[in-house]
């Protein structure tokens, strides 16, 4: 679904004021007699681009719902962490970019540097990447199998997780060809000759809120 949609569908479940019948803006812009205000008129724009949205993709209201307070709670620290080769880093940044911008809670290292600094790393990205995030994005390349992290430390605490739990954890975006250590050939990917960052982002999106 519309990355920016799914956003948008979040706010408006955690925004609506049963006592008003409306979205609230600022308290000076509420008409107190009807309970109307421009981010009513606003969210309700919002509320039928999202209703064809989940229309399209099969999703129904109570699903929906469901899952935007799956996500809403502290169960995990990100719902996407990030794991690549250092040559791969601008494909990273820009799926960090946009990801981000769906609202979703992203596991980037730069972001993250302050938090680094001082770590003994395997054990702070074992974590990371082992118990903190719903899902795990991997680009594959001969740039992440040769990374002392991600192909070593990173790819390690991934495998266990995927061992762990039975649903998927990894959503593979196949930057060039390479033969992964342990991972399936069986396991659904997506190609960067085939999607392109935008297109897997959205896929990503659609994954989470689905």
């Amino acid at each position: 679904m519309n990355p920016v949609n799914a956003q948008l569908g979040g706010e408006l479940l955690s925004t609506f004021d049963i006592r008003q019948s409306a979205w609230l803006g600022p308290i000076a812009a509420v008409d107190r007699r009807t309970g109307v205000s421009w981010a009513s008129a606003l969210a309700l724009r919002a509320v039928v681009a999202l209703s064809a949205d989940l229309a399209s993709n099969e999703i129904t209201a109570a699903q929906f719902r469901g899952r935007a307070r799956s996500l809403a709670k502290a169960e995990y620290e990100y719902d996407v962490v990030i794991s690549f080769g250092g040559p791969d880093r601008k494909v990273a940044e820009q799926i960090s970019h946009r990801l981000k911008a769906a609202g979703l809670r992203v596991f980037y290292d730069k972001d993250h540097q302050h938090a680094l600094l001082g770590e003994d790393l395997a054990t702070y990205l074992h974590s990371t990447y082992f118990t903190k995030s719903r899902f795990a994005v991997v680009l594959l390349s001969p740039a992440f199998v040769a990374s002392k992290w991600a192909g070593n430390w990173e790819w390690r605490a991934v495998l266990a997780r995927m061992q762990q739990q039975r649903g998927g954890y990894v959503l593979p975006y196949i930057v060039e060809n390479v033969v992964v250590p342990g991972l399936s050939p069986s396991i659904g990917y997506a190609r960067a000759t085939e999607y392109s960052v935008e297109q897997f982002c959205d896929l990503v999106v659609r994954k989470i809120w689905s």
